[in-house]
């Protein structure tokens, strides 16, 4: 395995508007943020990662800010000119900071990234190659897509179609309480074998036990 010495990492904060509202439990949501990292090895060769983090602490204890911090101060100065044997040797070059998971987990995807590029790999080969028995990877993967709370199941259902239509294998659907049993009611009798997930972002408690156990009939 050719190795990478790092000579540079940058961030850069994006924000892509969404192709339409994501409405959850929580509220709606019209943006995509995350800090994009590029990292640049001695020999010119740029790999790239994404640290998932938003503006607002709600999914995660960790935010563009603290993510940018953290990057900065902490991250980055650990690696910088650095000599990389193994993608996996990047963890423990970072264990002295503590938590801020998604900051670590973007600069260690661009280490991978710029790792399979140095090696002439596709990415996917290079993380075969850590798997036991180094199994062949398949060319494809089936992706699937988020939908949030619509007004209707009419309108469910029509996005439901157009996401298919669009490729999308895995149909993931934002519920909350008082908007679930109807809904997934509704959407099975239209789509009866779709593959169908349900996501409440938190909205429910244990005390939601036997009614959550209804939706069992819908094969999720």
């Amino acid at each position: 395995m050719t190795s990478i010495t790092i000579r540079d990492i940058r961030q850069h904060v994006v924000s892509l508007e969404l192709v339409e509202p994501l409405v959850t439990s929580f509220g709606a949501e019209d943006e995509k943020h995350a800090v994009l990292i590029e990292l640049v090895t001695e020999r010119g060769i740029t790999g790239w990662g994404e640290v998932s983090v938003d503006i607002f602490p709600g999914y995660g204890p960790e935010t563009i800010g603290t993510a940018e911090h953290v990057l900065k101060y902490f991250i980055i100065p650990l690696l910088r000119g650095r000599t990389i044997e193994q993608a996996t040797d990047v963890p423990a070059m970072l264990k002295a900071v503590r938590g801020n998971h998604h900051a670590k987990a973007g600069v260690e995807a661009a280490v991978w990234d710029a790792m399979a590029k140095a090696n002439d790999k596709r990415l996917v080969d290079l993380f075969s190659a850590y798997l036991p028995g180094c199994p062949q990877p398949r060319d494809a993967a089936l992706v699937g897509v988020s939908i949030g709370i619509q007004p209707s199941i009419e309108e469910t259902t029509a996005i439901i179609r157009k996401r298919l239509a669009q490729g999308y294998a895995r149909i993931k659907l934002k519920i909350r309480q008082g908007w679930d049993l109807e809904l997934v009611q509704g959407v099975r009798r239209e789509l009866p074998d779709i593959v169908l997930m349900l996501d409440a972002n938190s909205d429910y408690t244990l005390e939601s036990a036997d009614h959550l156990s209804q939706l069992d009939a819908f094969n999720l």
